[in-house]
């Protein structure tokens, strides 16, 4: 008859006992990223794209720049960026030092909006680089539309601020937004300026208007307020706007406006659906 002796069992026991904490150990899961990607071009020499990451800080991570004209990556930065503080070149914003190890003396700098929204969201970037660290001058290269990608979700703010400035044409048509966004990214409340005063004010929810006709990836919202009529002899004001918004220091064209326009608050965006 089988007898198992002391030590046998103790084998056993101790075997089972890491079968469990190994079996027993719940899967990790993985990390929430943020991604983002931009692009650029002054001339044919200077189209340039940066893509990276970004931490639950907006510190841009484990980024690459790459130039099609020179026929690939032209600077690749593994850890994360050193903040370079205040943007020189662009008011509210922060520049980022993401320069690797592979730019030689050149220095590379991504000036970005201090908060950013989630995935699914927009930025405005500028790219600048100075080539052997300045002595032979630089570059400043504006990239618009910059895309949010990755699996953070980030959270918002019940009420938002806004302000929009543009001239779509000429001096006379220079017109100022501002108002209140909810938690959806809709206007509760706006008032439209003119050069020579208001032109509408509402201060209700804007109805929207679906998707913009001439801003891919924009929504439309329609602000007109009871006044319009009276005060401009028109009946339709619309404000096209990302569907994505976040806090201090995004360039959001608004009304076909070229200018930076700025949100203001603690809100981001949250995951696209």
């Amino acid at each position: 008859m089988f007898r198992p002796t002391l030590a046998r069992l103790l084998v056993v026991a101790a075997t089972a006992a890491t079968l469990l904490v190994a079996g027993g150990a719940p899967a990790e899961a993985a990390t929430p990223t943020r991604t983002f990607s931009c692009t650029g071009q002054l001339d044919f020499r200077t189209q340039y794209t940066v893509a990276g990451s970004v931490t639950d800080k907006g510190q841009p991570y484990a980024v690459t720049v790459t130039n099609a004209a020179l026929g690939g990556v032209v600077n690749s930065l593994r850890g994360k960026a050193a903040s370079a503080g205040a943007s020189a070149i662009h008011p509210g914003y922060r520049a980022w030092n993401i320069t690797g190890a592979n730019a030689g003396t050149d220095v590379y700098l991504l000036h970005a909006p201090g908060v950013l929204a989630g995935p699914g969201g927009f930025f405005d970037a500028d790219l600048e680089v100075q080539f052997a660290g300045g002595a032979n001058g630089g570059i400043q290269v504006p990239m618009l539309m910059c895309t949010l990608g990755g699996t953070a979700k980030v959270e918002v703010a019940k009420t938002r601020t806004f302000s929009c400035t543009g001239t779509p044409a000429e001096a006379a048509t220079k017109t100022d937004v501002t108002g209140v966004l909810n938690r959806v990214n809709q206007p509760s409340a706006a008032t439209v300026t003119g050069v020579n005063g208001i032109l509408s004010t509402l201060k209700q929810p804007a109805p929207s208007a679906g998707a913009s006709w001439f801003q891919t990836g924009f929504t439309s919202w329609d602000i007109t307020g009871p006044d319009a009529i009276a005060n401009t002899g028109t009946s339709s004001s619309s404000m096209s706007r990302r569907s994505c918004l976040v806090g201090v220091g995004i360039s959001t064209p608004c009304l076909r406006s070229t200018l930076p326009s700025e949100v203001r608050g603690r809100s981001t965006c949250p995951t696209a659906q």
